[in-house]
Order: C-alpha cells, then structure tokens, then sequence
C-alpha cells in the first residue's frame, strides 16, 4: 500500500513539474513581459524587470507568448541561432526597424501574410526588443 502511494505522489509531483515552469524561453536584460491567454493584443500582460523574470512561475498553458529587451547585438545574433530562426519579412522607417522570423524550435506562431511568424525583432534608439510569437503593445 505505502508503495503505491508512493507512486501516486511520484506522479503528481512529475505533472505538477510539467505543467508549471520558471521564467520563459527569452532572456533579456530588461523589462519581461508576458502574454497570457491570448496570443493576439488581448493577452493579459504582466510585466516584471529582469531579475522577477528568472524567479516567474505562471500556469504554463495560459503562457502564450513574452517579449523582452536586449540592450546588445550580440546577443540579439545568438538567440536567432539558437532558435534557428530564418527571416520571413522586414519593415523599416526612418525611427525603426522590425524584422519577423520563423523558428522550428517554437510553438506557437501566428500567421502574417500569409506566412507562420513566431520571433519578432524589433529595433529602436539601438535598443531591441524581441517578442515571441509577436511584440505586443507599443515597442
């Protein structure tokens, strides 16, 4: 009997260990902001500075999506590697530049033109903001 209790409790620990996580799939060096609910610009943000986003537990199916700033270009280029991101489309005007990726490393996107998007890169007074599947909000 104490076995298969033991057992259980296993399980439930392993489930509750998968259902929630600590802090998102970007990480930044300033404010973090995560989408929840809605992967559209009626997601429920909650925004927290860099350090309460390493520590952020949230209910990981009404994660869908964060942004996050990033203050250098270097490491803007080896989070495009390391989600072996390939540019879909850009959009540039004289105060900024956004560029729109495609990763097979992340899940959720959303469609642009007829095209699967899920990292968003956007650049502006030399500070880039990155969101995934998009930025939402102002940025």
């Amino acid at each position: 009997m104490r076995k298969l209790l033991a057992f259980f409790i296993c399980i439930l620990i392993f489930l509750f260990a998968i259902t929630f996580d600590s802090g998102g799939i970007l990480q930044g060096e300033g404010v973090h902001e995560f989408y929840l609910l809605s992967a559209s610009s009626n997601a429920e943000i909650v925004r927290v500075n860099e350090n309460s986003a390493k520590d952020f537990i949230y209910f990981k199916p009404h994660l869908k999506g964060e942004s996050v700033i990033f203050y250098d270009d270097e490491k803007v280029s080896k989070l495009k590697l390391k989600f072996l991101a390939k540019k879909v489309f850009e959009e540039r005007d004289k105060d900024f530049s956004c560029e729109y990726y495609y990763s097979p490393l992340i899940k959720n996107f959303v469609y642009i033109n007829g095209e699967k998007v899920n990292l968003h890169f956007s650049q502006k007074n030399g500070i880039t903001t990155v969101g995934t599947p998009i930025i939402f909000g102002g940025f």
